[in-house]
């Protein structure tokens, strides 16, 4: 289990929403799903396999990382200010 297994969602999700076939949201949520559901079963695999020992170390910094990215995606839910030459160009489309 690593990153490579992360390759196949956030490309897909990335090539539909450049040829706008999903929109931002969309998009991030796919990808924050797929991050989601990979830390949890890596929790999961590392209590089950080294019992709560070996499971306490990495839970601190998988829960930290999902505490994260928890909140970038409800940062982006809520739209951010769009830059383009120094000024804000309202917010992202969902």
């Amino acid at each position: 289990m690593g990153l490579s297994d992360l390759d196949a969602v956030i490309l897909s999700s990335l090539q539909l929403h450049f040829f706008g076939m999903i929109g931002n949201q969309q998009a991030v949520t796919a990808i924050v799903m797929e991050l989601t559901a990979n830390t949890v079963l890596k929790l999961a695999a590392s209590r089950l396999i080294g019992g709560g020992l070996l499971a306490r170390a990495p839970a601190r910094n998988m829960l930290s990382f999902l505490l994260g990215l928890a909140a970038g995606w409800a940062t982006l839910q809520r739209g951010l200010p769009v830059v383009r030459d120094g000024l804000t160009d309202g917010r992202l489309a969902a």
